[in-house]
C-alpha cells in the first residue's frame, strides 16, 4: 500500500466538519437541516476508510493483524473522551432528570459501557419509546455500531488476506456492501427501528469507506481534470441529503446512498492541489474536524438536558447557547483528554487497556445504580414518585401487549356474541378499558389493528396530504387497510367498535367507509371518539400535592373537540361515544388525573392502567353510556 494511503490527510478533518455540523444543527432544530442526521453516515464512511487503510497496511507489512494493538489504538481514540462526557453528564442527569428518564439514562449508560447502546435504544424505541430530543445518550448508538464493526473487521480482513490477499479483501468488501444494503432496504419496510440502530443494516456504509480505501491505496483515483468535478459532486450529494431528506424518509436504505457515496467520492478525489481539497483544508473546517468526536459526544447531552430542564420554555436562544457550549466542551475534551491519551508514550498498552476496563466499569456501575434506585425516586413524595418512575416505554407496553397477545386477528368461533374492534393504538387503549372493567364479559372479541397514520378509509379515498409520503408503502400493506379478513369478520360480528386517533378527513369519510363493510342490518356499530389530555409541565407536576392532582383541570383540546363534533354529526347508523365528554366537567375543565390522583394518560393520548380503570367506570357503570355491556 502506497505511502499516501496512510499519510495524514487534512482534508479528511475538513470532511468530518461536514459530518458533525449538520448533525448538531439537526438536533438543535435549525430549519434547513431536516436530514442533518446523515452526518452520522458520513462519519461511518470515514471510519470505514481509515480503519481499512490501517489494517490493510499492517497486513501488507507484517502479514498479520495485532488484535491487541488494534484495540489499544481504538481505546486511546474513543474511551477517554467518552468517559469524560459520561462522568460529567451522569452527575448533571442525577439532578435534572426525573426518575423514569434517569432509569432510561442508567440503562443507556450501562449499555454504552459495553458498546451496546444501539441495542438498548432499539429496544426502547418505537411508537412509545419517548422523544429522542430529550434522550441525553441517544447519539451513543453510532459509537456502538462502530465498536461492533471493529470486533468483526480485523479478523475478517486477516482471514481474507490469508485466503487471497487484495482480491479476497475486495471481494469481502463488495459482498458485505451488497448484503448489508439489501438488509437495510428491506428493514425500512419491515423493521424500521431495528434497521436504523443495528449493525447489519449499517455495515455497508462503513464498507463503502473500506472500498474507497482500497481505491485510494491502489492509486485508482480519477484523473486530475475530473478530481474537482467528482469532489464537488460528492459534496453536493451530501448537502442534498442534509436539505431534502427528512425523518419520514425510509432510512438507511437506498436513501442513504447519496450521502455515503458522496463521502466516498470526496475521499478518492479531494487531494492536495484540488479546489475541493483547498475547501476542506480551510482552518475553520479542520478545527471542527479535529474536535468532531468530542463535539459529537457533547452536543446531544447538553441539548437534551436543556430541553428537559427548560420544558415548554425551551427557546431557540437557549438551544443556540447549548450549541456554543458544545463547541467549548468539545474543544476542552479534545485538547485536554483526547490528545494526551493518543500520545503512545502516555501510558503503556497494558495500562491503557486496564484503565479502559476500569473507566467503563465505573460508568456501567453508575448506570446500574440509577436503575436499582429507580431513578433516585426517593427524591419525591410517594404519590409523585410512583408516577415519575414509570417510563413511556413501560406505559406503552401496557397499551399494546394485551391487545396483540389476546385478540388481534382472532377468528370467530362458537355461539357467543361477537365483537370486532377496529382501530389503532386507541383501540388497544379501549380493549384495556374493557378488560379492566370486566365489560363485554360474555362476548368474544377479535381486533383489527390499523396504524394511526393510515386511518380507517377505503382504497383510493385518501385526500392529498392525508397520508404522509413516507407512510404510503406502509399504509398500502394488507394489515393497515380494510382487507378481506376485516370484511369477513365484520359480517360475522354482532357489534363493530371503531376506536381511533381520528383525523378529520377519515372522520368525514366515515359514512362511506362504514357502508363498504356491508354489515348485517342487526349489527350494532359503536364509534369511540378521539381523546387528548393536556398534562402539566413536569417541573410544576413535581411539586403538586395529592389534592393538587385531584383538583387539576385543563381546557378541552380544540382539535379533539372538532374531530369529535364531525363524528357526532356524521350521517351514520351508529352510536357515538365521546369519552372526553365524560371526563370534562365543561369545555374548560377536563380532568388529567383520576379522582384518586392517578395519571389518566402517560403521553397526552394513551391511557395508563389508572386511566383505563377510571374511563371504564365512567363508561360501563350504572348510568354510563355503555352500561348495558358492564357487570352490575
Amino acid at each position: 500500500m502506497s505511502d499516501r494511503a496512510h499519510a495524514y490527510r487534512p482534508e479528511i478533518d475538513g470532511l468530518r466538519a461536514f459530518a458533525v455540523l449538520p448533525v448538531i444543527l439537526f438536533h438543535a432544530g435549525v430549519p434547513g437541516f431536516s436530514g442533518g442526521f446523515v452526518g452520522v453516515d458520513v462519519f461511518f464512511v470515514i471510519s470505514g476508510y481509515l480503519i481499512t487503510t490501517l489494517l490493510v497496511t499492517e497486513l501488507e507489512v507484517t502479514g498479520r493483524v495485532s488484535i491487541l494493538g488494534f484495540y489499544e489504538r481504538r481505546a486511546r481514540r474513543l474511551v477517554p473522551a467518552l468517559f469524560f462526557m459520561l462522568a460529567i453528564v451522569s452527575v448533571l442527569a442525577g439532578f435534572i432528570l426525573w426518575p423514569a428518564s434517569l432509569i432510561e439514562f442508567g440503562v443507556n449508560a450501562a449499555a454504552s459501557a459495553v458498546f451496546l447502546s444501539n441495542v438498548s435504544l432499539w429496544l426502547q424505541g418505537g411508537y412509545f419509546g419517548g422523544p429522542g430530543e430529550t434522550n441525553a445518550l441517544l447519539h451513543t448508538w453510532s459509537l456502538a455500531v462502530e465498536e461492533q464493526y471493529y470486533i468483526l473487521v480485523p479478523p475478517a480482513l486477516w482471514a481474507a488476506w490469508w485466503l487471497g490477499r487484495h482480491r479476497a479483501i475486495l471481494a469481502l468488501i463488495l459482498i458485505s456492501i451488497a448484503a448489508s444494503l439489501f438488509i437495510a432496504e428491506m428493514g425500512t419496510k419491515y423493521a424500521a427501528t431495528a434497521n436504523y440502530y443495528l449493525l447489519p443494516s449499517r455495515a455497508w456504509e462503513l464498507m463503502i469507506g473500506a472500498l474507497a480505501s482500497v481505491v485510494w491505496a491502489k492509486g485508482k483515483r480519477v484523473s486530475a481534470p475530473l478530481q474537482d468535478p467528482i469532489g464537488w459532486l460528492g459534496l453536493l450529494m451530501i448537502a442534498g441529503s442534509v436539505v431534502f431528506i427528512t425523518e419520514d424518509t425510509p432510512f438507511p436504505g437506498v436513501w442513504a446512498i447519496p450521502s455515503t457515496l458522496g463521502t466516498a467520492l470526496l475521499l478518492i478525489s479531494a487531494g492536495p492541489g484540488t479546489w475541493i481539497g483547498r475547501l476542506l483544508t480551510l482552518k475553520v473546517l479542520v478545527f471542527f474536524g479535529l474536535i468532531s468526536y468530542s463535539l459529537y459526544l457533547w452536543h446531544q447531552p447538553l441539548l437534551a438536558l436543556y430541553r428537559v430542564q427548560a420544558g415548554e420554555d425551551a427557546s431557540a436562544v437557549g438551544l443556540g447557547v447549548m450549541v456554543v457550549a458544545s463547541v467549548a466542551m468539545g474543544w476542552i475534551s479534545w485538547r485536554y483528554v483526547e490528545r494526551p491519551f493518543r500520545n503512545r508514550s502516555f501510558m503503556t498498552q497494558v495500562k491503557v487497556l486496564l484503565a479502559t476496563v476500569a473507566c467503563l466499569g465505573l460508568v456501567g456501575a453508575t448506570g446500574v445504580f440509577f436503575v436499582a434506585s429507580r431513578g433516585l425516586v426517593n427524591r419525591y413524595p410517594e404519590h409523585i414518585g410512583s408516577m415519575l418512575a414509570v417510563s413511556a416505554a413501560e406505559r406503552g407496553k401496557y397499551v399494546r401487549t394485551r391487545h396483540s397477545a389476546e385478540v388481534r386477528d382472532q377468528e370467530f368461533s362458537g355461539n357467543q356474541p361477537r365483537i370486532l374492534l377496529i382501530g389503532d393504538s386507541f383501540s388497544q387503549d379501549f380493549y384495556n378499558v374493557i378488560r379492566e372493567s370486566d365489560a363485554f364479559a360474555d362476548y368474544q372479541i377479535s381486533a383489527d389493528n390499523i396504524a394511526a397514520r393510515c386511518q380507517f378509509h377505503l382504497d383510493g379515498a385518501v385526500p392529498e396530504g392525508g397520508i404522509a409520503p413516507g407512510d404510503s408503502l406502509r399504509c398500502a400493506t394488507r394489515d393497515n387497510r380494510v382487507n378481506d379478513f376485516t370484511l369477513s369478520r365484520a359480517q360475522e360480528a354482532d357489534i363493530v367498535i371503531l376506536a381511533f386517533f381520528w383525523r378529520d378527513w377519515a372522520a368525514h369519510q366515515l359514512p362511506q367507509t362504514l357502508a363498504a363493510l356491508n354489515l348485517r342490518d342487526e349489527t350494532q356499530v359503536i364509534v369511540i371518539g378521539s381523546k387528548y389530555f393536556t398534562t402539566p409541565g413536569m417541573r410544576s407536576f413535581e411539586t403538586m400535592t395529592l389534592q393538587d392532582l385531584r383538583d387539576y383541570r385543563q381546557p378541552l383540546d380544540s382539535a379533539t373537540a372538532e374531530v369529535n363534533a364531525i363524528l357526532a354529526e356524521a350521517p351514520i347508523e351508529a352510536e357515538f361515544v365521546d369519552v372526553m365528554d365524560l371526563i370534562c366537567e365543561s369545555p374548560e375543565a377536563c380532568r388529567v388525573f383520576t379522582p384518586s390522583g392517578g395519571m389518566i394518560s402517560h403521553d397526552n393520548r394513551h391511557l395508563t392502567q389508572d386511566g383505563a380503570r377510571y374511563l371504564g367506570s365512567l363508561l360501563f357503570s350504572s348510568g354510563g353510556p355503555m352500561s348495558r355491556f358492564g357487570r352490575h
